[in-house]
């Protein structure tokens, strides 16, 4: 396999590719890091058989080099387009409009999209969040940087945030290509004294913990079926080997895999009410939900009465209060299920319930399942 090992995306292709294998005791994988691609080619006596390509730098341009070769290769990179070789890659464009129902769910009405002007998945992610929020009447920003360098990002990321100073509102819910982007919009956010999420909601791909559980808030991901996707581009690629024939270039096969699921976690745990007094109570909410916060304690915190905040609720995000604390206790529960080994009991106590019994009831109700069925359906990785 040749790809930038640097990237969780590429190790868990490695990983789902070794699974593919596992039944075949004479075929032995090898990996090679993108940089020495070159090695494959220079040897005068081929020491590989067939190729695997992951996520490179598009200025590589690894398929068009690849594809000039005799080795049979199938990419799972998804950064050119039209596709030069067999690919097996995520759904681009299922994955932007997961991301728009994922904030229009949450009532946001100003969006920004923040990507890779060169990576064609990250423009086809963009495709999706368009398409997805022009058929719901809402309009979409766009900040795209030229990927060159890291200064770059920061840069771009530091503009978007001094966009957002001062401006108060509603939250601007910000879509980004990966969780490299994400992270370094949250660190501008951080400098610029723009709160997350109150002010900007920030989502990304890839689930790579390096990033979303070592920045404070957590950032809310879109996990990717990346070990389907090794596991299904070995198999295509032990196809072509046992044919020993190359691809018609009037037809590449492509198979796209939609993504797996969004882990909600900090950066996203709020909605977008222009009212700002609930504004301030779904963000108390947050903040109180281990202590098992109720209706009572919200009312003293904010000094209103129920009456005030059912009817100010239900106005600006049509639910009520309950309903919205009901809301947070499960999503914080679903991240904490899917993403961590924690107890029943324990994840029962962080998200506010009095009992392992009294929360797993709730959940059965909430979600038609028990939460370690949760856990398993969310975790399991899915080959076929």
């Amino acid at each position: 396999m040749v790809a930038n090992f640097a990237l969780s995306y590429n190790r868990k292709i490695l990983r789902g590719a070794i699974t593919a294998i596992e039944a075949f005791t004479y075929i032995h994988l090898y990996h090679c890091d993108h940089l020495q691609s070159e090695l494959v080619f220079k040897s005068r006596r081929p020491k590989f058989d067939a190729v695997l390509l992951g996520a490179c730098l598009p200025s590589l341009r690894l398929p068009v080099k690849f594809k000039g070769c005799r080795l049979p290769t199938v990419d799972t990179s998804g950064e050119i387009f039209p596709p030069p070789l067999p690919r097996v890659i995520t759904d681009d464009v299922l994955v932007g409009r997961h991301a728009a129902e994922y904030f229009l769910h949450r009532g946001f009405n100003r969006y920004l999209y923040f990507g890779y002007k060169h990576f064609h998945w990250s423009n086809l992610r963009l495709q999706g969040f368009r398409d997805a929020l022009s058929s719901r009447g809402k309009s979409v920003a766009e900040i795209t940087y030229d990927d060159s360098t890291s200064w770059d990002l920061a840069a771009a990321a530091d503009a978007l945030t001094s966009r957002l100073v001062g401006e108060g509102g509603a939250p601007m819910a910000i879509f980004c290509a990966n969780d490299t982007i994400a992270a370094s919009v949250i660190e501008s956010c951080q400098h610029a004294g723009v709160p997350v999420p109150e002010q900007a909601a920030v989502l990304g791909v890839d689930d790579d913990q390096m990033y979303t559980q070592m920045r404070r808030p957590h950032i809310s991901s879109m996990q990717l079926q990346d070990e389907r996707i090794g596991y299904k581009a070995m198999r295509l690629l032990l196809t072509l080997l046992e044919r020993r024939a190359g691809v018609s270039s009037r037809r590449v096969p492509q198979i796209l895999i939609p993504p797996h699921l969004i882990i909600s976690r900090q950066s996203t745990d709020t909605v977008a009410a222009d009212d700002p007094l609930v504004r301030r109570a779904t963000s108390y909410i947050r903040d109180h939900l281990h202590e098992g916060v109720n209706i009572k304690q919200l009312m003293h915190a904010l000094n209103t009465s129920r009456t005030t905040l059912e009817t100010r609720f239900k106005r600006s995000i049509g639910r009520r209060p309950g309903e919205e604390m009901r809301r947070q206790r499960m999503t914080r529960a679903c991240d904490l299920l899917a993403s961590t080994q924690s107890s029943v009991g324990e994840i029962a106590r962080r998200v506010g319930f009095s009992s392992a019994q009294l929360f797993s009831e709730s959940f059965r109700r909430h979600h038609k399942m028990t939460p370690l069925a949760y856990r398993d359906a969310h975790r399991r990785v899915r080959f076929g």
